[in-house]
């Protein structure tokens, strides 16, 4: 939707934003995610990963800045990784978190044609 027809009762929408947090819960089986299953998910999106985009050190990077000493991330370190990720690329976070959504529906209609569809079949 357009952010001019956004209603007014919704102060805090931000596009694709909802959406990356249902990929999230995808590629993180306990509400966490660790770092293979983070650039996993960024070899996901379309656009991120190789030429003109980051590479997969830079994705490595990206979440042990975020990570610090642990192993996993939350939504919200994760959230902050793929900020810092779009920032390298130049392109805006609402379009990543919208690319991400669209490259796993993609894969996942590939991977399971006529099946009834779950974000984690589209990860195996």
């Amino acid at each position: 939707r357009h952010l001019a027809t956004l209603p007014k009762e919704q102060p805090h929408y931000v596009p694709g934003r909802d959406m990356l947090r249902d990929v999230f819960s995808g590629f993180a089986a306990d509400g966490h995610m660790d770092g293979k299953a983070f650039v996993k998910f960024c070899s996901c999106v379309e656009g991120l990963m190789g030429e003109g985009g980051v590479s997969m050190s830079d994705c490595d990077l990206a979440f042990v800045r975020v990570a610090k000493k642990s192993k996993k991330v939350t939504y919200e370190q994760f959230e902050q990784a793929m900020r810092e990720l779009s920032d390298k690329v130049g392109v805006d976070f609402r379009v990543i978190s919208l690319r991400a959504g669209d490259s796993l529906a993609k894969r996942h209609a590939n991977a399971t044609a006529g099946e009834a569809p779950t974000i984690r079949s589209a990860l195996l």
